[in-house]
């Protein structure tokens, strides 16, 4: 959509096919899924960014009974990014997903994670996450490590 050196936005548009089982111990719950999102990113000065994403999505879950429904659920987040030098950036992001399911409450993640560009095709990634407000009550959290590896020119 935009895209200069102060922001740079975008929405996109997102359907999965159901797959795997049906019923509520299919990875699709047998239904397909629609999503929409809108983001818009801006530089806030050299080392500092705030990211603003909101999407809604067309889900089918397990309701209360056991039987599955579809639900829409709704996702706003902001990110923080601040870069510790060229290549290491820290990340911190708030995230509400609300229902999480039919009849569900609301979630509220909230993410820590530093970047490290190692090469010009390798970027690491380590995440700290914890679910704040998860419908159990009880509090979630897990670490997560992952890569990119830009492959082509």
């Amino acid at each position: 959509m935009a895209a200069n050196a102060i922001v740079q936005s975008a929405v996109s548009f997102f359907y999965t096919a159901p797959t795997g089982l049906h019923g509520a111990n299919g990875f699709s719950a047998g239904a397909p899924t629609y999503n929409v999102t809108g983001a818009a990113a801006f530089t806030l000065s050299p080392n500092f960014s705030a990211t603003f994403n909101a999407s809604v999505t067309s889900n089918a879950g397990a309701n209360p009974a056991g039987r599955i429904a579809r639900f829409v659920s709704w996702n706003p987040a902001i990110t923080l990014g601040f870069a510790l030098n060229s290549q290491t950036s820290l990340l911190v992001q708030e995230e509400v997903t609300s229902p999480l399911g039919p009849g569900a409450g609301s979630g509220d993640r909230v993410i820590l994670a530093l970047q490290h560009i190692v090469s010009r095709r390798l970027i690491l990634d380590i995440e700290q996450e914890a679910n704040v407000l998860p419908p159990s009550g009880t509090r979630v959290q897990a670490i997560g490590v992952g890569g990119a590896i830009l492959v082509g020119p």
